[in-house]
């Protein structure tokens, strides 16, 4: 700003014949120095504000997951392995604020992740909704499945609840650009893929297997089975 002072005060080299030319050239300098000073000011603010809704709705989603997996599953007890998994994935949380909050980003990015959010949140919440009324059980549950759900997102994924947990580690991933957030995608993905294999093999052995047997033809396992694949 000092120097943006000085510019405006300089006075011309020939007093006689300063006319409105010079002073326009001279405003225009002043405004240029002004602009190269303030854009990036502008710039960081912009990516600070993005940076901070991301984390923002990335912090609302695990809430959302913690409050409604709560209230959702029927088990009577929660089983070891998901008791564990919950600490891990708080450790995962913590290190994605962590990376968040150091501000090494890219605009680019950021606007990825804030889509993935969303659409894991929309996963997550369309697929509670459609077994509001099923009282499933949750995962690594040694009991007997329940019946064989095929609407909503069923049709096309047979575990959706655990599709939208992956997608969110991906986010976070996306957000921070950090390859500590790909060990715990790497992790969490294990998880859930054991835990979606064991559920696989308990509808074969009850009274639903043929159902099942059926149903696995037409829907993929994490993500939408696609006629080529068929």
């Amino acid at each position: 700003m000092h120097e943006v002072l000085e510019l405006a005060r300089r006075p011309c080299a020939h007093p006689l014949e300063c006319n409105r030319q010079g002073l326009q050239e001279g405003e225009i300098e002043a405004i240029n120095l002004l602009d190269s000073k303030t854009r990036p000011f502008l710039l960081n603010s912009r990516d600070n504000a993005v940076n901070k809704l991301v984390l923002t709705v990335g912090l609302l989603n695990y809430l959302t997951y913690a409050v409604v997996v709560r209230r959702h599953f029927s088990s009577a007890t929660t089983p070891g392995a998901v008791r564990y998994g919950i600490i891990a994935s708080c450790v995962g949380l913590a290190a994605f604020i962590y990376l968040m909050l150091r501000n090494e980003y890219t605009i680019a990015a950021l606007v990825a992740a804030l889509a993935i959010f969303a659409a894991c949140l929309a996963l997550f919440l369309w697929t509670a909704t459609t077994t509001r009324s099923k009282r499933l059980r949750q995962a690594f549950d040694p009991g007997s499945p329940g019946p064989v759900v095929q609407t909503g997102p069923y049709r096309y994924l047979r575990h959706p609840f655990y599709a939208s947990y992956i997608l969110f580690w991906l986010a976070c991933i996306v957000a921070t650009l950090h390859p500590l957030m790909v060990i715990f995608l790497a992790a969490f993905g294990a998880l859930y893929l054991i835990a979606a294999y064991r559920e696989e093999r308990s509808f074969e052995t009850s009274p639903f297997a043929e159902e099942y047997k059926n149903y696995r033809k037409s829907t993929g396992l994490f993500w939408p089975k696609l006629a080529l694949w068929a």
